[in-house]
């Protein structure tokens, strides 16, 4: 997988997230961070799995796990959640 492929697809998937929710602050509060650490993770190469867990939990499943380390999960499949947004 390129690089520049796999960034602005993290990227994208933080993006979606900080839509989903409306801000950064939101979101932050959702997965238990700051806005400036979503900030930091919108400007990051990657995510550690843990962010990835509250965030694919939060926005239930609209923003996956693979979608945020695209590497580690190819082929993942997440089930159905409820957005914590709604």
């Amino acid at each position: 997988m390129d690089e520049v492929t796999v960034k602005e697809r993290h990227r994208k998937a933080i993006e979606k997230a900080v839509r989903i929710f409306g801000t950064q602050a939101a979101l932050g509060r959702a997965i238990g961070m700051t806005k400036q650490g979503i900030y930091h993770l919108h400007n990051a190469d990657r995510v550690t799995i843990w962010v990835a867990l509250r965030i694919e939990e939060a926005t239930g499943g609209k923003v996956t796990r693979a979608d945020l380390l695209p590497r580690a999960f190819d082929g993942y499949v997440p089930r159905k959640k409820r957005c914590a947004a709604e």
